[in-house]
């Protein structure tokens, strides 16, 4: 006979209003006045204690808030402000995730709304 899932935690929304004076500073604007998800289920997604700025990704730099997994991070690219994946810091190969970090944000409440996904019976 199976066990009961245990009961996760829903992640809570942290806000990152401390940004490094090298983010541009619309960026940290948006990212002292959205909260973002300060985790997602399991470990997959954590959000950086502080943004990072990597100027020399994409065509005006991207802004890591989070990380995704072991090696990847989630950022908000400062051309376009959409929310975007980066396989690792060294690669400039650019996944996108969401269009704006406020769509992000619902996306993920979303996800956590409907978890556990199935019914212990599954």
């Amino acid at each position: 006979m199976s066990q009961p899932l245990p009961q996760l935690p829903k992640p809570k929304f942290v806000n990152l209003i401390k940004a490094p004076p090298e983010v541009p500073t619309r960026i940290a604007a948006d990212l002292r006045e959205t909260d973002i998800p300060g985790g997602l289920i399991g470990c997959e997604y954590r959000p950086l204690s502080q943004p990072v700025y990597f100027r020399e990704i994409g065509e005006r730099g991207l802004v890591a808030i989070a990380t995704s997994g072991l090696f990847r991070r989630i950022a908000v690219d400062v051309a376009s402000d959409h929310v975007v994946q980066i396989s690792h810091v060294e690669s400039s190969k650019i996944h996108n995730v969401n269009r704006r970090l406020d769509s992000f944000n619902r996306d993920v409440e979303a996800v956590i709304a409907h978890f556990p996904f199935f019914a212990e019976s599954d």
